[in-house]
């Protein structure tokens, strides 16, 4: 139970951290102004592509925690 809870609170840090990177990546794509001192446009995008896979596995993972939770919930009763 533990172990299902802390990986639910791992991910939505996950989900907050990389969500928000992938943001930023995407304003200064969509903007075509190159910030953050990056060597070029071809960077930036993978380190967008990087964000947006963190994102989505921080989403699989708080998916996976509450179903667990719900798993043992119902064992419970």
């Amino acid at each position: 139970m533990i172990t299902l809870v802390g990986l639910a609170m791992v991910s939505a840090f996950l989900v907050h951290s990389a969500g928000t990177w992938a943001y930023a990546f995407f304003i200064i794509i969509r903007q075509g102004e190159v910030a953050f001192y990056e060597p070029n446009k071809l960077v930036l995008m993978a380190e967008f592509g990087i964000a947006l896979l963190l994102t989505l596995a921080g989403i699989f993972f708080i998916g996976v925690a509450i179903l667990g939770l719900k798993k043992k919930a119902d064992r419970r009763r």
